[in-house]
């Protein structure tokens, strides 16, 4: 698996939707009013297309199921993994694919196996 570099982009002001009985966060741009993701916590009563489950799975099932992601493939189709903050206090490990995201709270370490990190969030794009 691939991994580094970072995230750069332009903070959108918004406002969060939490739905705490159904496990999920709705996000959305206040200039648009338009939804730009959506955030599945642990304990969620929704599994992805492909049976995973936020708090259940890892990043070696989320790979089994999805193979390689398709921004790896100039990587010799090595998923590729992220580390983001949006506040730089807080820091999530991510394994993206199309419009799909698997989130593992904290920092990327050196020399991790990150096979046996556990998928905590997903996120919609």
């Amino acid at each position: 698996m691939t991994g580094g570099g970072d995230m750069h982009g332009t903070r959108l002001g918004g406002y969060a939707l939490h739905y705490k009985k159904l496990g999920a966060t709705f996000c959305v741009a206040n200039n648009t009013n338009l939804m730009f993701r959506i955030q599945l916590k642990p304990g969620a009563h929704i599994v992805s297309a492909r049976g995973i489950r936020p708090g259940a799975a890892d990043f070696a099932l989320v790979i089994e199921k999805y193979g390689p992601s398709e921004r790896g493939k100039d990587r010799e189709g090595q998923p590729r993994v992220s580390e983001i903050s949006f506040d730089l206090k807080t820091y999530f490990t991510a394994l993206r694919y199309p419009h799909i995201t698997f989130i593992s709270r904290g920092k990327l370490k050196a020399g991790e196996n990150l096979l046996k990190r556990k998928v905590q969030e997903i996120w919609l794009w």
